[in-house]
């Protein structure tokens, strides 16, 4: 019997991960360190390695605390969780255990306007605080709709999607060969009486390539 590693460090669930997932879903999605299109995730843990922390003695830490505010909102624990896509490749519950998980760590769940669970699932079992990630479409009905629904369901801030807006690589895809479920649906388009609905052929088409800050003020005057 293999015992496997307590998972203590981020190392540690990257190590599982890594056993766990279909190798071409966990290079497409995390990679390897300098490995090719992984430049970000390369740049970014070369930064945080540059990053020292000077320890303080000799001062009373009998009092301690990992609570913040962001954005005017207080949370227990400062790192929330960022609006990713499709849990489901690496959990069955997707976005709902996603949901559990941040309120059992005090901190803030973003949830993507293409999840697989809608605006109005997840709020059902998050005990913590969410926002929304939003795509402006070019259908701005559309887009009115997402808000207000989020609105209504209790969620207390927008976090709108300004750099996705021109053509998408599919290098990842390609240099990886992993595909995403077919059957895959976009629940927060479920039951939206428009024509013309983005689907998965079309997503990234429908988002409105002309974003300028004058969207942005009809956009804060919704809420």
């Amino acid at each position: 019997m293999t015992t496997q590693i307590p998972l203590l460090t981020i190392s540690d669930y990257a190590a599982r991960a890594r056993q766990t997932m279909p190798s071409a879903l966990f290079d497409r999605l995390f990679g390897t360190y300098g490995g090719p299109t992984m430049f970000s995730n390369t740049n970014n843990l070369t930064a945080l390695d540059a990053i020292k922390l000077r320890p303080r003695v000799l001062a009373d830490v009998s009092n301690r605390s990992l609570s913040t505010e962001v954005l005017g909102q207080r949370i227990d624990y400062p790192i929330m969780l960022a609006p990713t896509g499709t849990h489901q490749r690496a959990h069955p519950e997707r976005k709902l255990a996603s949901a559990r998980s941040a309120g059992a760590s005090g901190t803030i769940l973003s949830l993507n306007t293409a999840s697989s669970y809608s605006i109005e699932e997840v709020p059902e079992v998050a005990t913590g605080p969410l926002w929304f990630q939003l795509y402006f479409f070019k259908d701005r009905e559309l887009t009115e709709i997402l808000v207000r629904r989020a609105e209504r369901a209790g969620y207390k801030a927008l976090m709108l999607t300004v750099d996705n807006l021109g053509a998408r690589s599919t290098e990842r895809e390609d240099r990886y060969a992993y595909t995403l479920d077919p059957e895959r649906i976009l629940k927060n388009f479920v039951d939206v009486e428009l024509p013309d609905l983005p689907n998965w052929d079309n997503f990234v088409d429908s988002f409105e390539s002309a974003l300028n800050w004058s969207d942005l003020e009809w956009l804060r005057s919704l809420s």
